[in-house]
């Protein structure tokens, strides 16, 4: 590798150029970075310089990816990287020499990186470096020279390049003063490192490897089983050499910076992770702590750790061309099912998830979500927050979970419980079950109807233990010292209740 660098300065090897807020680019001077906010870098692959900074494309997939970040972090400090690795037809046959250029302009990624480091302006924990392809081993040794108690917060490889990288171990180098380092992207190079993968000849099929380093803070999504043809708008026809397979990697990434996210399929390779159909009838069992990974925005983040921590480490096989995604609408992240059956999980923030028709599954995770079934016999589950749910036609299952939650079944026959917290049931018409339990909050059940609907005692509560009594407010269900249900005033009887 002597040959490629001569005289030729680290710092000559990229530019870089930084997005403004009127959402141009310009070369990067000390004066353009906002001291102590949040610095994206974004690097390109084998012949995909895009021209900066005068002549991107709109449509380029870096500018798309800095303009979502910009977009949700206004004031963070969006940098992009152009090298020189290759751009005509003829340089296709000179990817190896553009390889090893990577670890160079990886080296000149660093250095700058680190002289606002150095100088106390940014944080080394709050960089994230993007790369695509060959982008994404110049972020692994950007990575690699930063220094072992000042590391880069987060790597995210879009498809790793493969070619000279897939069996690499470690290589003396000749560069002065650099030491014996691992030749592609690897677990080492930053405190959180991601590799999305859609290829298995253009980037490579193997997680991130270990190599001596240890650090289980790093995650592998494959998506649509990593392999080109079964990525969208990818077959043997279209893209025999998987090269728009190799870009939907990026495409992946702006979803979700956009606020898209997928549900896992039924069966991750991720442990601990939870079938949708594993809900099956909550309400006659003792309530879970349920959890149902997603891949989203969150599940990349740096230190964002999901109920079921294993979605945000580890292995992810997703398939994304039959789950079911999300669009950001005002800030809320919402999954419309469809006219079939359908499973929605939400996010760690506030949702809306609507089922339509048919038999739905539904659960809202963390946040204030709300919950519509549509018609069908649906099952909700509200998870951690404030939730609404609401069964609509049907008779549906709904289940508020933690927190002070809504829930109103609608019409036809519903089973509701309102699970710990302070909720307000509304059954709707038919006949409805509500369901009570020990050490669960007090419910505020608005219209039980004697002679047609139930109340359901769960958690091995009998009503022998019942303490029912009149009260201003109307009927109060006690359990020792714990106010289990309030109702319009009413006389209850045993007949009532029954055991679920």
């Amino acid at each position: 590798m002597a040959n490629l660098t001569g005289n030729r300065p680290i710092s000559e090897w990229a530019k870089f150029y930084i997005l403004n807020e009127n959402q141009t680019l310009k070369e990067l001077e000390d004066s353009d970075i906002t001291p102590n906010r949040p610095t994206y870098v974004i690097t390109h692959g084998f012949r995909d310089n895009p021209g900066i900074p005068n002549q991107v494309d709109p449509n380029n997939w870096m500018r798309k990816i800095a303009e979502e970040i910009s977009t949700q972090e206004d004031d963070a400090n969006v940098i992009l990287v152009s090298w020189d690795a290759g751009q005509k037809i003829s340089d296709f046959f000179t990817y190896p020499q553009q390889a090893e250029k990577t670890e160079f302009v990886g080296k000149a990624v660093q250095e700058m990186l680190y002289r606002y480091v150095d100088s106390d302006i940014i944080q080394p924990e709050t960089i994230t470096l993007i790369g695509h392809s060959l982008g994404a081993q110049v972020a692994g040794f950007a990575g690699q020279y930063s220094p072992d108690d000042e590391k880069i917060g987060t790597i995210i490889g879009l498809d790793p390049a493969g070619p000279g990288f897939e069996n690499a171990n470690f290589n003396q180098r000749t560069l002065a003063t650099f030491q014996s380092l691992p030749e592609r992207l690897d677990k080492a190079d930053a405190t959180r490192v991601i590799a999305i993968h859609t290829t298995s000849n253009l980037g490579y099929q193997n997680p991130l490897p270990v190599l001596h380093f240890d650090n289980e803070n790093t995650l592998d999504i494959y998506l649509n089983q990593g392999e080109a043809w079964n990525q969208p708008d990818s077959n043997r026809f279209n893209d025999w050499f998987g090269a728009k397979a190799h870009s939907y990697a990026h495409g992946f990434l702006t979803q979700l910076l956009a606020g898209q996210g997928f549900n896992l399929p039924s069966q991750p390779s991720v442990n601990g992770s939870k079938d949708l159909d594993e809900l099956d009838n909550p309400s006659l069992k003792n309530q879970p702590e349920l959890s149902y990974p997603l891949v989203s925005l969150n599940t990349l983040r740096q230190g964002v750790k999901s109920e079921d921590e294993g979605v945000n480490q580890g292995i992810i096989d997703i398939n994304t061309k039959n789950q079911k995604s999300g669009v950001l609408l005002d800030d809320i992240l919402s999954f419309q099912g469809t006219n079939d059956r359908d499973n929605l999980a939400g996010t760690y923030q506030a949702d809306e998830l609507i089922g339509y028709a048919e038999d739905d599954l539904m659960s809202g995770l963390s946040g204030n979500d709300s919950l519509w079934g549509g018609e069908g016999n649906d099952t909700g589950y509200g998870g951690v927050g404030d939730d609404i749910i609401n069964g609509e036609a049907g008779r549906d299952v709904l289940i508020g979970g933690s927190e002070n939650d809504n829930l109103l079944g609608g019409l036809d026959d519903d089973t509701l419980r309102g699970g710990p917290g302070f909720d307000t049931l509304l059954g709707g018409q038919g006949v409805d079950v509500f369901i009570l339990a020990m050490n669960e909050g007090t419910d505020w059940i608005e219209d039980f109807e004697m002679g047609i609907d139930l109340i359901g005692l769960t958690d091995n509560l009998t009503f022998e233990q019942l303490t029912i009594e009149s009260i201003f407010e109307g009927t109060q269900i006690s359990f020792s010292d714990q106010i289990l249900a309030v109702l319009d005033p009413v006389v209850l009887t045993e007949d009532v209740f029954t055991l679920v």
